[in-house]
């Protein structure tokens, strides 16, 4: 096979060996004095790692070692390396993220604990994956899906696009958590529209198609996209000047560098000083989902958008409920980010039509977009991709 695609197929060479019972896999192997590892995960979508307390984990019986990121960046071990470089349609080297074995600064899941501590979701059975910078939960969604679970996902809009034009994936957005985007610029010198923006641009992985987009299909002429990293909250590379541009989200860098960066900088919002009529954070399940448990998806969306009604009704509660389930977010941090998302997720539309209102015209508005930049050469087909047959009614 000479040139490889996305979508393309790709003859399988170790189905005989399985389908046989021949392979092997780490779990069948038993040594003697072996030991086990057991990873703490986040529960939280986006959230800075302040600090870990591992006193208990180290006094309990039978533990041998306790490991954070901080031990592995101690001892340089350096990162999982992209041993398949690919490059762009455009040419341009693609994105190579930093994969450390244990997360030192971030941390990044999805969950609903407000829902989930008031019971919002009654006796719903259902599975959420959460997604994040270079962390698509397209992939985990369907193999969940195949194998009978009724799963939700939160991504970005043009990534479920994507995969239905291109994989023909049969997904389908049921709820938009955000009415406008969070995403924000950050830069040093003063922008009048997004053309004035040239040169390098740092930004997290797969969240280049909002300023690409912003810009034109000459983007590439205009900028150079990099990676975005370094604390505090991944700011802190360009806080040190070694690129012009970086991206915040509202309830979280924004707020970061309002604290900590004292060099005259800019702040522009896609939505108010760019225009961008994207809906952002939407939820998302399968066709087959929505036609055989309707019902759940029903249920579903009305108890995620009651959370977040309750939360905004009582922050001072919810982030209690945050810190309940991590007790190193910071309380004063965690409620200015509620106040954000209040302004992106409560608008005259989700006034008179509930929270996670599907807005027909922002597909309609990405799309364009989108194939204005050149990521289309045609209409993609936006109508396939949403249902608004499951407003949650929730009034905030």
């Amino acid at each position: 096979m000479g040139q490889f695609g996305i979508g393309q197929a790709v003859t399988r060479f170790e189905d005989r060996r399985l389908l046989r019972g021949e392979g092997r896999f780490h779990h069948d192997v038993n040594l003697p004095g072996q030991s086990y590892a057991v990873i703490v995960r986040s529960v939280h979508a986006h959230a800075r790692l302040r600090s870990i307390d591992t006193s208990a984990a180290r006094g309990a019986p039978g533990v041998l070692a306790v490991f954070t990121g901080a031990d592995v960046a101690k001892d340089g071990l350096g990162t999982m390396q992209m041993t398949l470089k690919r490059k762009r349609p455009d040419g341009t080297p693609m994105f190579a993220p930093p994969h450390r074995g244990l997360v030192q600064d971030r941390v990044r899941y999805v969950g609903d604990p407000v829902a989930v501590e008031k019971g919002f979701f009654g006796n719903l059975q259902v599975s959420v994956v959460g997604g994040g910078p270079g962390l698509s939960p397209i992939d985990r969604v369907m193999a969940k899906a195949r194998a009978g679970e009724i799963v939700f996902g939160v991504d970005y809009p043009y990534n479920i696009l994507e995969a239905r034009e291109k994989q023909r994936l049969p997904l389908v957005v049921v709820g938009h958590d955000f009415q406008k985007s969070a995403i924000h610029l950050l830069s040093w010198v003063p922008l009048k529209s997004p053309r004035d923006v040239r040169g390098t641009v740092a930004t997290w992985i797969g969240y280049d198609k909002q300023i690409k987009s912003m810009i034109g299909s000459d983007w590439s002429q205009r900028i150079k996209v990099v990676n975005q990293q370094g604390d505090p909250a991944t700011i802190g590379a360009w806080m040190q000047k070694q690129y012009q541009f970086a991206h915040a989200m509202g309830y979280n860098e924004v707020l970061v560098a309002k604290k900590a960066v004292k060099q005259r900088y800019y702040v522009y919002s896609y939505t108010d000083d760019f225009k961008m009529k994207w809906p952002e954070n939407v939820v998302f399940t399968t066709e087959d989902i929505i036609r055989q448990y309707p019902e759940a998806v029903r249920q579903f969306v009305t108890g995620h958008y009651r959370g977040f009604q309750y939360a905004f009704a009582n922050r001072t509660e919810a982030a209690d409920i945050l810190l309940k389930y991590n007790k190193n977010l910071d309380k004063a941090h965690e409620i200015a980010g509620m106040n954000f998302l209040h302004s992106i997720m409560v608008t005259p539309q989700t006034r008179k039509n509930g929270l996670g209102y599907v807005d027909p015209a922002a597909w309609t508005q990405l799309a364009q977009d989108l194939r204005r930049a050149g990521f289309y050469k045609t209409a993609p087909n936006i109508r396939a991709a949403f249902s608004t047959k499951f407003a949650s009614g929730v009034k905030p």
